[in-house]
This record gives structure tokens, sequence and C-alpha cells, in this order.
């Protein structure tokens, strides 16, 4: 049965299950008043199936969702890990990846079906790159010819795309992730993020406060006036001219022109701060940090904390991705998931075991 409660959707309380172990097991729960917003659906106690951490994100909408990762297992291999959703995150099935892919820091979809992630070195040296047409059930590997660990990619559409990593390496594509050439970034410090505005324009940030733009398709990358050294980790814009950095020591950078000027909000953490991302809502945005998660609904002006389940408050959220009121943030080998846009559970649910 089923109560529908004020701030949840139809469908709340649904069944948990681990597709991830030889045995699904199964978890029913009710949502009590008072309840954080956030919930575990996935909470690995054991290295099953891998020992290795989630890192990255995305929402195509509501439903279909993948979450990415990896580390290195046996003599050292690097290896990669996919999950992928289509129920919005309630459950999470492996996808498969090419044997000595690197570990996965980022996932970007392009079109209904195609999703393209970067990640760290694999078994022969390069910077991963993988390609899934499938909405991560399986993954090819796509050569991005840098040696570079690559840690950032977004996409402005369904073929033009930009990946970023260590030592100012920018590639691009124009084949929708299948090719990809080297750019010229002009800096040398590792760069994390890169947020694509539309074919011409994008933004990514790294290492000393770096903050470079391009609006001609990354023919040249203009060093930007971030007014910090501060370490930054992610980006997003929700248009041409507007957009937030987020980095170490609880740094938040807001602009409203393109970067031509970029302004410090109060974010009320000295936390590193490692992913953020725009909801459907210009105004509303989430940030990730190590112990907590952020939510604005004014632009940035007010930052609160939001409240997580007990086990979830010590980790580290690199990656989060809210779509159509969904919300998904990894950790560790901790998935978060909220169908409240944040907002604590207000009323009793019963339980929906369907």
């Amino acid at each position: 049965m089923y109560n529908a409660c004020a701030g949840e959707g139809k469908g709340t309380m649904k069944k948990f299950a681990m597709l991830l172990v030889a045995i699904p097991t199964v978890f029913l729960a009710t949502a009590a008043r008072g309840d954080p917003g956030w919930s575990i659906q996935l909470l690995f106690s054991r290295c099953v199936p891998f020992c290795g951490a989630l890192n990255g994100v995305n929402m195509l909408n509501g439903k279909i969702g993948i979450v990415v990762g990896g580390g290195y297992g046996a003599l050292s291999q690097p290896y990669s890990v996919t999950l992928f959703s289509e129920d919005g995150g309630a459950h999470w099935i492996e996808g498969s990846v090419p044997l000595g892919s690197g570990s996965l820091s980022k996932v970007e979809f392009i079109d209904q079906t195609t999703a393209v992630s970067v990640g760290a070195w694999n078994r022969d040296g390069e910077g991963t790159i993988l390609r899934t047409t499938d909405r991560g059930a399986t993954w090819t590997s796509v050569v991005s010819g840098t040696r570079n660990r690559l840690t950032g990619v977004s996409f402005a559409d369904a073929k033009i795309g930009t990946a970023v990593g260590d030592g100012g390496t920018i590639l691009r594509t124009a084949e929708g992730g299948l090719t990809w050439i080297a750019q010229s970034s002009g800096t040398t410090n590792n760069l994390y993020d890169v947020s694509s505005i539309d074919g011409n324009a994008a933004v990514a940030v790294g290492d000393g406060g770096t903050v470079l733009r391009t609006i001609d398709g990354g023919n040249t990358w203009i060093l930007q006036a971030s007014g910090t050294k501060n370490q930054l980790r992610a980006v997003s814009f929700t248009d041409f001219n507007t957009g937030i950095t987020v980095g170490s020591g609880g740094l938040i950078l807001h602009t409203t022109d393109g970067g031509e000027t970029w302004l410090p909000q109060v974010s009320g953490t000295s936390a590193n701060l490692l992913s953020v991302a725009y909801t459907d809502d210009p105004n509303t945005a989430f940030v990730g940090s190590v112990g907590s998660i952020l939510r604005t609904t004014d632009g940035g002006a007010t930052w609160i904390q939001q409240e997580l389940p007990t086990v979830a408050g010590v980790r580290s959220w690199s990656g989060i991705s809210i779509k159509d009121g969904i919300g998904i943030a990894v950790s560790d080998r901790i998935v978060l998931r909220t169908l409240t846009g944040g907002d604590p559970v207000t009323c009793t649910a019963g339980i929906d075991a369907r």
C-alpha cells in the first residue's frame, strides 16, 4: 500500500534491490516523519563486485541514469565500474566494460541512448574514454590519444563535446565521442571539470584557481581571473552567462557575465567542495562536498546543508545529478537518492513492495 506524502511523488517507497551480487538482497522501507530527504540506495559493506570508488553520475531524466567509478585490482591492474538504472535510481545494474579500462571520473549522456565517460590510465597507459549506445548496459573503448588522466567531460549536443585532464589536457570531439583531437589550453595545471554551454562556448577549471573559457570551439582558450588560488574541482553553467564553480576550502564562485567576473558566495563550510549540478530550475543547484551536500534555491545567495542519513554524512560526494526532481549523489561505494529535491520527508508512507 502507498500513502501520498507532502513533497513526495507517487512510488516513493519502492522495493530496493542490490542487483550487483549473485543473490539479490531486497530492502523494504517506510519514510517516517522527519526522515532525511536523501536515502541510501546502495551500500557496499564488502568488496562485491569491486573495491574501488564511485566517482560520477549523470541522469538523463527522472528514470535513466548512469554511475561510474573504478579502481585497481590484482597486480595493480586498473578497472572501470559502471552502473545503470532505468527506474529513477531505485535499482542499479552493473554494466559491461572492457577489461583494463581505468577508473572512471565523469560521465555524461549525449542523447537518449548514448553516453561518454572519461577516467584514469588504462592498461595501455592512455587516459580512458568509454562510450555506450544502450544507456550503460555495454561499453566500448575509444582512443583518447593522451597519456594523461582524464577527469571531466561535457557535451553541448549529441556531437560536440570536450574532455579535460591532467597537465592542462583538453580534447574535443565533433563526432559524438568517437574520435578526439587535442587542443592547446595554454596551461600545464591539472584541469578537473568542464561545462559545455553550446557548440562554441565552454568553461574548464582546475588547480591554482584556473578558469579557462572558449567561445570559438576551443581554437583558443582564454584564462579568466577567478580571484583565487584554490583548487577548483567542478563547474556548471545553466546558460551562456550564468555559472558556478566550486573548490577547496568551501569555495563557491558565481558568475552572471560569462566568467568576466567571479564573485564568492558563502558556502557555510570549510570542507572541500567536489561537485556541482544545476537542476531544471536555473536558481536551484546542489554541491557535493566532503561530509555534506549543499543546496541553493536562490541562485546561490544562500546555501543550506542537506540532511543526510547518518552513515552517509562523512563521505566525499564527488558526483551529483538532478533531473525531473530525482537526485542521485555518489561517494566511495554509496549511492544516495532524493525524490523530494533534498527536502526531509514530512509524513509517514506505507510500504509498496511491488
